[in-house]
């Protein structure tokens, strides 16, 4: 299936009543974010961000950022700096931030981009935060999904 349509069906399922999306023809910060961070975004994330504007939301399990280019503290291009030692940390290690676990848990969901991969669909981890706060060091506490799009896929039912 076409990595629109993936997007597109994510975003009618986690927001039926169409409250939180709408539609964009284009993100012009996200090249701009993407110059700070130590890989772009994969191709299907990338979806998400350019077609559409949204406040934060909740599906699959997390709470993702928003993205209504604008500087309020849950907006993707200042959510990811928020906290300067976990931006660092994580960054530097090649890890990019997108959303946190539903619920108000701390952990950073990243995508892991350590590796080159496919359309950069890098896997999707949740970072144990207290490492990074305490001890300064990675920990990954678990492997969320191999990549946006087979989360997007999963959420939707198509794998």
């Amino acid at each position: 299936m076409d990595v629109h349509e993936i997007i597109d069906e994510l975003v009618i399922r986690a927001d039926p009543s169409g409250a939180i999306f709408r539609r964009i023809d284009s993100a012009r910060w996200v090249e701009a974010l993407e110059a700070k961070l130590p890989r772009r975004f994969p191709v299907s994330f990338r979806s998400l961000l350019t077609r559409y504007a949204f406040t934060p939301f909740d599906a699959g399990g997390l709470s993702f950022f928003a993205n209504m280019g604008n500087d309020s503290p849950d907006e993707l291009s200042v959510a990811i700096f928020n906290d300067p030692i976990i931006a660092g940390a994580t960054l530097e290690a090649s890890f990019i931030q997108f959303a946190r676990p539903v619920g108000g848990n701390y952990d950073p969901v990243c995508f892991d981009a350590r590796r080159t991969a496919s359309n950069r669909e890098f896997p999707i981890v949740r970072l144990n935060h207290e490492e990074v706060l305490c001890y300064g060091r990675i920990r990954v506490s678990e492997r969320v999904a191999d990549s946006f799009y087979r989360f997007a896929a999963g959420f939707v039912g198509r794998i």
